[in-house]
């Protein structure tokens, strides 16, 4: 089923009166400001030209690419992870530029204008602005906090306020290893081998930390 839009080639008219961002615009969008951005972008440029597919496709692959990403560095703990979210932007935006740069010229060539980027660009710059915010509370979290006091304490070796910083974690967060990790160091520097032991034992199988804690349990074994 055709496109009304669209003759019986499949080509639309052009639509001079409608502004297009530019496929270089898109672009930079892209890569300094997300693939959101830089794919609704696109995605609009397709909706004004009348390809509503076209740019629920686009829009559909912006979003997605986001989630993607969002979940790649929440589950892998990697610094694999940047090069690959690096090397996915770096593509959509090359794809996307690639792809707009001869709709936007046929548009002009009929006569059309382009639209101005600023608006994109700002929520672009908000969009980094709110992760930066969020990255800055998560770093300055109470448990964070917390952690680096531990690692302070246990680098001049007051192991019993290392003990309590971490102990504090725990409570905010028991699903931290590396604090349950270094708490069991602390106690174990004490000559609590048992409560270390146990802490040690608490350590889940998939942490970074799994095979120090599992060799330090067997070491301190009865």
């Amino acid at each position: 089923m055709h496109d009304e839009a669209a003759d019986e080639h499949g080509a639309r008219p052009p639509r001079p009166e409608v502004e297009l961002f530019s496929a270089r615009a898109v672009g930079w969008c892209t890569f300094f400001f997300s693939p959101l951005v830089g794919g609704l972008m696109a995605a609009a440029n397709h909706r004004r030209l009348g390809d509503q597919g076209k740019a629920r496709g686009t829009a559909a692959l912006a979003l997605g690419a986001i989630v993607a990403f969002v979940l790649l560095g929440y589950f892998v703990d990697s610094a694999a992870v940047n090069g690959a979210v690096g090397g996915g932007t770096g593509t959509l935006a090359w794809s996307w530029y690639k792809e707009q740069k001869p709709l936007v010229a046929a548009h002009l060539g009929a006569g059309g204008r382009l639209a101005r980027p600023w608006l994109p660009m700002l929520a672009g710059a908000g969009l980094i602005a709110l992760t930066g915010l969020s990255i800055y509370l998560e770093l300055n979290s109470t448990s964070n906090t917390a952690f680096q006091a531990g690692v302070v304490a246990a680098q001049a070796e007051d192991w019993p306020s290392a003990e309590a910083r971490f102990r504090e974690v725990l409570a905010e967060d028991a699903s931290r290893d590396d604090a349950r990790f270094n708490l069991g160091l602390s106690l174990m520097n004490q000559g609590k081998n048992r409560a270390a032991r146990r802490e040690f034992g608490r350590v889940q199988d998939d942490s970074e930390v799994a095979v120090d804690a599992h060799r330090l349990r067997l070491q301190l074994s009865p």
